[in-house]
């Protein structure tokens, strides 16, 4: 018997979670609060990665970094070039 009571139970508080207008003023306040709660730290998380991407310069290729090579080599010949 009370097996059928504890899913009879579980069943109507499915039923309420499922159904905001099924719950009563507290519980929905309770209920508006825990995902505002949630929306909050979604954003406050999104706003943490965003700045970390801000501060991070953008990944070079393995070709950027060779062209970089090049022309930092090419800078330095000229200078010697020049003192030359």
């Amino acid at each position: 018997m009370s097996n059928k009571k504890s899913s009879k139970n579980s069943s109507s508080a499915k039923s309420s979670a499922l159904n905001p207008s099924a719950l009563n003023p507290s519980e929905l306040q309770g209920l508006a609060k825990v995902k505002w709660s949630s929306m909050a730290t979604d954003l406050k998380s999104a706003m943490g990665s965003w700045s970390d991407l801000d501060q991070k310069p953008a990944a070079k290729s393995p070709e950027e970094e060779q062209l970089d090579k090049v022309k930092s080599l090419i800078e330095d010949l000229k200078l010697k070039l020049n003192d030359f």
